[in-house]
C-alpha cells in the first residue's frame, strides 16, 4: 500500500497484510498530496496540491523513483486512474476544473469544466467498472458524475464540507461523507439525485465500502 505524507516529501510502502512500513520514495514536494497507482504500469503518479506539479514515479520493490515531473496549470486537489485507460483525472485547486494527463508521458490532454460547481472539486472516485466518475465538491455541497469518456452526466446534492465518497458494491449508489453536517449523502445514479442524508457522528471524512464477516 502506498501513502502520501505531505510534510515529509514522500510516498512510504507499506506491508498491508503484515502492518508494517517497508519503504519510502522520495517526491520533490513537501505538497505530496493524493496519488493514483497506475495497474500494468509499475507506476503511481503524486498531485503535489499547492505546488500545482504531478510526479510520476517508477515503482522499484519496496521503493521507487520519480522519473518525470510536469506543472499543472495550477494547484490541484485530487487524483485518480482507472485500470486500462491512457490517462488519468486531477481536479483543479483554484477553479471548477478537472485535467485529463496522459499516463504515459504525463502530459496534459486537456481541462474539462464541472458543471453544477461553483467552486473547485476535490476527490474523484472511479465506480468498478471504471464507467461513471464521481467529483467531490469541495467546501461545496455537490457531488458531480460523467461517463467513461468524461461527458457530464448530472450533478447532486450533498450537505455540509462533503469530504469523501464511494460506490456501493453494486454501482447502483454513491455515498457522500459530508463532515460538518455529520451525516452520508446517498446518491442513487438512476434517479439522478439524492435520495437520503443519514445521519452520523460530526466529523465523518473517510468513507468505504468493506464486506462483513458473519
Amino acid at each position: 500500500m502506498y501513502c502520501c505524507c505531505e510534510d515529509s516529501g514522500a510516498v512510504v510502502v507499506l506491508d498491508f497484510a503484515n502492518d508494517h512500513f517497508v519503504g519510502a520514495i522520495r517526491i520533490p514536494s513537501l505538497n505530496v498530496h493524493r496519488l493514483a497507482t497506475v495497474s500494468g504500469t509499475g507506476t503511481l503518479i503524486t498531485e503535489n496540491e499547492e505546488d500545482g506539479t504531478l510526479s510520476l514515479v517508477a515503482l522499484e520493490g519496496t521503493s521507487g523513483r520519480v522519473i518525470k515531473n510536469i506543472n499543472a496549470p495550477g494547484p490541484l486537489n485530487g487524483i485518480a486512474h482507472f485500470s486500462g485507460q491512457p490517462w488519468a483525472v486531477a481536479t483543479a485547486k483554484d477553479k471548477p476544473a478537472i485535467y485529463v494527463v496522459s499516463t504515459d508521458e504525463l502530459t496534459l490532454l486537456r481541462s474539462i469544466p464541472l458543471p453544477g460547481h461553483t467552486k473547485p472539486g476535490q476527490v474523484v472516485r472511479y465506480r468498478d467498472d471504471g464507467k461513471v466518475l464521481a467529483v467531490i465538491g469541495d467546501f461545496e455541497p455537490v457531488v458531480s458524475f460523467y461517463d467513461a469518456d468524461l461527458n457530464p452526466l448530472f450533478a447532486a446534492e450533498t450537505q455540509a464540507k462533503p469530504l469523501d465518497g464511494a460506490f456501493s458494491p453494486d454501482g447502483k449508489s454513491f455515498l457522500v461523507a459530508n463532515e460538518e453536517s455529520g451525516s452520508v449523502s446517498v446518491v442513487d445514479l438512476q434517479r439522478r439525485r439524492a435520495i437520503a442524508h443519514k445521519l452520523v457522528p460530526v466529523g465523518c471524512e473517510v468513507l468505504g465500502f468493506f464486506p462483513l464477516k458473519n
